[in-house]
């Protein structure tokens, strides 16, 4: 009996433990092109101890000549502000079209993607999974898990941020006490606004 009330005891301490030492935030975008709203992004951010994860997941209908939908999750874990293990994972009308994993190993990243496993050296104190609860001040590149390397981000106005993808395309992003308000993101075929609720 004395053994069960130990067990639950610690159970307890631990479960208390656990709750007084993280907190999560959560920010919720109505994804817009036109005057339509097409989707939902959801962005959270939980800190535990010395890890801090980030994600972003998306879910998105766009009709054009043919209709898509669109899935995307991005998450950064960092510890002590250096990531140290991120993944995308891409779905397009349920075909997966992105599924990477980047993980921190001794010395370097290791980066794993359709059975391929590349080195990335560079030390990553910030990724695009951090955009929307973390204004990249005074950064001149962030990690893109997308693209699997650092890309310019350069400050355009008052706390706003551009963003230049290998692809040529534009992305900005404005911010308000470090929130993301709005994201402006461009393809080759459209544009849409990601707006944070109110």
């Amino acid at each position: 009996m004395a053994s069960i009330r130990l067990s639950a005891l610690c159970l307890l301490m631990m479960l208390l433990y656990s709750f007084t030492a993280s907190s999560q935030a959560t920010l919720v975008y109505d994804v817009v092109k036109g005057k339509k709203i097409i989707g939902t992004l959801i962005s959270s951010k939980i800190i535990r101890d010395n890890l801090t994860e980030y994600a972003i997941e998306s879910k998105v209908n766009v009709d054009m000549i043919l209709a898509f939908k669109i899935y995307s999750r991005v998450s950064g874990v960092y510890r002590d502000g250096v990531l140290i293990d991120g993944k995308i994972l891409r779905k397009v009308n349920d075909s997966e079209k992105a599924n990477a994993h980047i993980f921190w190993a001794t010395d370097k990243y290791f980066i794993q993607e359709d059975k391929k496993l590349e080195e990335f050296r560079q030390k990553i104190f910030y990724s695009t999974a951090c955009l929307m609860h973390w204004e990249p001040v005074n950064f001149s590149a962030v990690y893109s898990e997308n693209y699997k390397k650092m890309i310019p981000v350069k400050v355009v106005g008052p706390h706003k941020y551009m963003l230049l993808l290998p692809d040529g395309n534009k992305n900005y992003y404005t911010y308000q006490n470090g929130i993301c308000l709005e994201a402006e993101v461009n393809t080759n075929l459209s544009t849409a606004y990601f707006r944070l609720r109110k």
